[in-house]
């Protein structure tokens, strides 16, 4: 698939900015929401887009930082830099998330996390692959067995925040992690969930491709504002959403 050849190449231009400005002095300004923005999210969204638009100039965007522009039919859906306060801190755990999105339906994205060398990819009907071999999530389906990641200031204004606690006592383990990071992690097998609260369309458009083609399942549970993103191996999922569900506050 073209887009996906495209999405790689872009990924690899977001990558090399991050790179260069990883744990080095940055400008950063925030935004109104309280986000953070640098320099770094800025010049990587650049570089995704000269490589995206030279590929297919007539295709719309929805990116982070420059926001929505051109047709909304066929589309690219870009955050370049996902986890922008752990890369401030010098942390890894972060990096861009790149998909294409044709009639409201994602058919191809990319998890990059530059930092700590990986990346996973997908496109509808041909699998999900982590540095070029094919993977799975989990199937790990009793609760007391799994690893589970998850935002929890969010989560907790969406009403969830107790039910996160009581299920995190139920767990065999449990940590907080950017999007990007926890995304890769329930993809590849390495955890069996993560759960956040009310994510933009530019954090969930390229791990929802490569969870449903690593057999993993998302779904957005009603919320107090947003909702919450329950995203999970397949083994675990209905009773993860019908825990977190009955338990809103």
């Amino acid at each position: 698939m073209k887009e996906l050849e495209d999405l790689l190449k872009a990924a690899d231009a977001a990558d090399a900015v991050l790179l260069k400005h990883f744990r080095k002095p940055l400008k950063t300004k925030q935004k109104p929401d309280g986000s953070w923005v640098t320099q770094a999210d800025e010049e990587a969204e650049k570089a995704v887009l000269a490589v995206l638009r030279d590929a297919f100039p007539d295709c719309g965007v929805l990116a982070e930082e420059s926001g929505e522009s051109g047709s909304n039919l066929n589309r690219w859906v870009i955050d370049p830099l996902d986890g922008t306060h752990s890369y401030m801190r010098g942390l890894p755990f972060c990096g861009p998330l790149l998909a294409f999105e044709k009639n409201g339906e994602v058919l191809a994205g990319v998890i990059s996390l530059p930092m700590l060398k990986e990346r996973v990819w997908a496109e509808k009907g041909k699998g999900c692959f982590w540095n070029g071999k094919q993977c799975r999530v989990s199937t790990v389906s009793n609760l007391t067995e799994s690893f589970l990641t998850f935002e929890l200031k969010r989560s907790t204004e969406e009403g969830f925040g107790p039910a996160l606690l009581e299920l995190s006592t139920q767990a065999k383990n449990e940590k907080g992690y950017s999007d990007a990071y926890a995304y890769f992690l329930v993809a590849t097998g390495q955890a069996e969930a993560f759960i956040e609260g009310y994510p933009h369309p530019w954090d969930v458009a390229a791990p929802r491709i490569c969870l449903q083609e690593a057999g993993g399942k998302m779904t957005k549970l009603a919320g107090k504002k947003n909702g919450l993103n329950v995203a999970s191996n397949a083994a675990l999922h209905k009773n993860l959403c019908d825990f977190l569900s009955s338990r809103r506050s």
